[in-house]
């Protein structure tokens, strides 16, 4: 099994150093971005992009996991 971080921690860095007012509130907003999920060596293995995708959770479970034939148990997202 492989622990993948979903929205990339180079993406969330990316946004924090992006930050045009750093206040509590900003950075919390993009900390709550960080979404992990478990899958299969095989399926990191096949997963594109791996960096630089975006902080966009609903662009990046459609667009990279869905495309890339891996299926989240969705149940587990707000």
């Amino acid at each position: 099994m492989h622990t993948e971080h979903m929205i990339t921690i180079c993406d969330i860095i990316d946004e924090l150093l992006n930050l045009k007012v750093v206040s509590e509130e900003n950075v919390i907003n993009i900390l709550n971005k960080i979404y992990v999920c478990r899958m299969l060596k095989e399926e990191d293995r096949n997963l594109k992009p791996k960096k630089h995708r975006t902080t966009d959770l609903k662009y990046v479970i459609e667009d990279v996991y869905d495309k890339c034939g891996i299926e989240l148990i969705k149940d587990y997202f707000h």
